[in-house]
């Protein structure tokens, strides 16, 4: 892969020349010094997003742990970090794409994060929710903590925040599709847990929706002759693209194909030959999807193992009862 590959498939670069197609989103650069908060174990969130109501001096000494072993109220305000300018353009895009947001950085979005926000979603409607994602996601640290790579042109590169304005997208309308060398060899269903009737009754159309959306708006367009794309059909012959992503295998998964069975694809295709199209074809041998509580990566076990009548403060009167033990001892 060459070195400006992966960047050039970065949001930020693509966005401008494809946003007519495309969820309607703002770009904002991470300051560095916001940068080096996030790249910091725990979670801490900075003083803007310190939102939630203060409980009453009874329920806390009830329910509530000294996660900071002794330190009061005032010493952890004061350790609370602060970024008004950064915080303030958040809160204007929220507000400017309607109030409700998905986020991700440059490659990656926190799905392995949902299970901490409070509607346990990608869904974000505070500043708070947004700085829980961005601090609690490894897969978001994992871009944090690559360097940048300067792109073609020269110019450097920088870590950026997206905020997509929020699209109720149903699993069995998302897409991922491969390219290489401009010619379209393949589109997969991208939820392989579940079996969809529609996908299997439209199959003929989604393979000609799909193929007249990238030869009128991608191909030729986009800047690298290998790469994969993902997009969502909302409706007949309306398709809406998503991502663009690098055609290797180590930076983008490939769901229902083998990268050796794309590559013998690609060879054997002909001019005139349309996509292969890849879909689950029936309930028979797949794996039921699991509840979505359950099925988050990140959740931690202590958490996603409780019963639907487990609370989260059962769980900390249980972690304070096992204090209690141990100072006994």
């Amino acid at each position: 892969m060459k070195v400006c590959e992966r960047t050039e498939c970065s949001f930020h670069k693509w966005y401008p020349l494809f946003k007519s197609v495309t969820i309607k989103s703002v770009i904002e650069q991470i300051p560095s010094e916001v940068l080096s908060y996030l790249k910091e174990d725990g979670i801490v969130l900075p003083v803007e997003a310190n939102s939630q109501p203060r409980v009453s001096d009874e329920v806390e000494s009830d329910y509530t742990v000294n996660w900071l072993d002794g330190n009061d109220d005032e010493d952890e305000e004061d350790e609370s970090p602060s970024f008004p300018e950064f915080s303030s353009k958040l809160k204007e895009a929220i507000g400017a794409l309607g109030g409700e947001v998905f986020i991700k950085t440059n490659w990656s979005a926190p799905t392995d994060s949902s299970w901490i926000t409070s509607c346990k979603t990608l869904k974000c409607k505070r500043l708070e929710d947004v700085y829980l994602l961005l601090n609690s996601s490894d897969r978001l640290m994992e871009n944090f903590l690559s360097p940048l790579k300067t792109s073609k042109n020269g110019q450097e590169q920088s870590h950026c925040i997206i905020l997509k304005k929020w699209m109720d997208i149903h699993p069995g309308t998302e897409f991922r599709c491969f390219v290489k060398d401009m010619v379209l060899l393949a589109i997969t269903q991208r939820d392989c847990s579940d079996f969809f009737q529609h996908i299997s009754e439209e199959k003929f159309d989604i393979i000609q929706d799909i193929t007249d959306f990238f030869n009128n708006n991608i191909k030729n367009k986009f800047s690298l002759p290998n790469f994969t794309f993902d997009v969502v059909r909302q409706k007949k012959s309306k398709v809406v693209l998503l991502d663009f992503g690098v055609f290797n295998k180590k930076f983008s998964k490939s769901y229902l194909f083998t990268w050796d069975e794309l590559l013998d694809i690609s060879k054997a295709m002909k001019d005139g030959d349309k996509a292969e199209f890849r879909y689950i074809g029936s309930e028979t041998g797949i794996q039921p999807s699991a509840n979505a509580f359950e099925s988050m990566c990140g959740l931690p076990l202590d958490v996603k193992y409780m019963t639907n009548d487990f609370s989260l403060i059962n769980l900390i009167q249980e972690e304070i009862t096992q204090q209690n033990q141990e100072d006994d001892v």
